[in-house]
Order: C-alpha cells, then structure tokens, then sequence
C-alpha cells in the first residue's frame, strides 16, 4: 500500500495510545457532547496538499447521533489511488462515552475498494457485560463478543475528547475492527503550541508508536481537545494534517 494512502487511512483511525486510563476511569466534568460540530482539514504529503477531510457530529433522533468523516482526495498524482473515503458511526451516549451502534467505512477509487458494515448487538452477549459485533458484507462474514467499553475505530475518537478533560498521562481502548478486537494505546507527552490556519493553538501532544511508523496527535484543550494536527512517520516520509476550519463547538 503506497505511504499516502497509508496516511489517509491513518488519519481516519487517529491512533492515540499507551495506555494507563480506560475509559470511564476519570471523573470528567465540564464535557457537553458535541453536536453541530463541523470541521475540515486539509492532507499534507510533505508541503504538498493532497486532499481535504469533513468530519461532523449530528442527533439523528432523541437518542441517537451520527459522527462523520468525509475525505476529498484532490491532488491528481493522490487520486490514481484514491478518491474518496467515508466513515459514518451512529451511537448512543451513555455514561459520558459514546456506544457504537452501527459503523460504515466505504473506500473509493482504488483498484480494490474495501468496505466494512459492522453491526453492534449490546444484548447479544454470551457473558454478563458483553455484547457482540458483526459483520455480514464480507466474503466471510464474522462475529466477535465484545466487552461492554468496545468501540468501532472512528468512534473512538471522539470518546478522547472527553477522557482528556483531566489529562491523564496515558489512555488505551478497545477496538473492534475486521474480526479481532485491538488494543489502542495513547501517550501524553505534555503541552505544545503549533502553528496552523487558524493562527497559533495551544495543544497537547499525543504520540502512538508502533514498529512500523509512529503517529503523533496535537488536541486542543481550547475546543475541548479536538484533533488540530496529525503527524505520520514511515520509513523516512512524512504526512500532516491540521485544521482549516472549525464550527459549532
């Protein structure tokens, strides 16, 4: 897979890790779901725009909401590869983190597309605090029993936002993704400020590292640690993304 596209679908997943503080662990205040939020960024291979991201948060009804990425590749070289991806997760909100219900991810543009459609039955479990996660739009559709704080690896990202309210040095997360449940670890290596569209922000700085690449994440405590600027590191190339626009935090 070339390093970009790579980094497209890194950027959608945002790995933050090391983990020390599960979800629920903290006693946050001051968190209000945020709903209307509507974002963009805009994809750098080195200094070199190659395609812009929408991410926004609705209600769909009293009880259900719809996050949302949206990426627009642009850049001509970028799109022989790719042109689009989307990730939609509807969840409930319940004890101050998100709860998937269901979770799409469609890939255009490539010579093989890859989708997944994963279903979450909370009451499906064969064990009391488990549920179980499926998904039937595989060639080889899979089931997975899953624990009560699992998470689809879009959704996840948004339940950062309220665990760092109280910065803790670590955050780690269960993920259910193609048939396995993966342990996402996130490290806080403390307070940084970046230059962006936006002018400076004062953020904290995240870093996932595994043996392959490293990936860095600034949030800012300002827009209750929302995403400002991903970083990735592979084999000697470098991908960023920062944020052009924010509205309705």
């Amino acid at each position: 897979m070339p390093l970009f596209k790579t980094f497209l679908f890194g950027l959608l997943t945002l790995v933050i890790s090391s983990g020390a503080v599960s979800p629920g662990a903290i006693a946050q205040s001051g968190f209000t779901l945020p709903v209307g939020m509507n974002l963009e960024y805009v994809f750098y291979r080195g200094n070199t725009k190659i395609g812009t991201m929408q991410r926004t948060l609705t209600r769909s009804d009293d009880d259900h909401y719809v996050l949302e990425s949206n990426v627009k590749v642009t850049h001509f070289f970028a799109r022989l590869f790719l042109k689009g991806i989307v990730e939609r997760s509807t969840f409930t909100f319940e004890n101050n983190h998100a709860k998937p219900l269901k979770y799409l991810h469609h890939r255009s543009g490539s010579k093989k597309s890859r989708n997944q459609n994963l279903t979450f039955d909370w009451d499906a479990g064969q064990i009391g605090g488990t549920g179980q996660v499926s998904d039937n739009s595989q060639e080889t559709p899979w089931v997975l029993e899953i624990p009560a704080n699992t998470v689809d690896r879009h959704l996840y990202q948004l339940n950062v936002m309220f665990d760092m309210q109280d910065e803790p040095t670590s955050l780690q997360y269960l993920v259910a993704d193609k048939g396995r449940l993966k342990t996402y670890n996130v490290e806080n290596l403390g307070s940084e400020t970046i230059d962006t569209p936006l002018g400076e922000i004062d953020t904290i700085k995240l870093l996932r590292q595994t043996e392959k690449r490293s990936t860095t994440i600034w949030v800012a405590p300002k827009y209750n640690y929302l995403p400002v600027q991903i970083e990735q590191n592979e084999k000697g190339q470098k991908f960023r993304s920062v944020i052009k626009n924010i509205g309705g935090l």
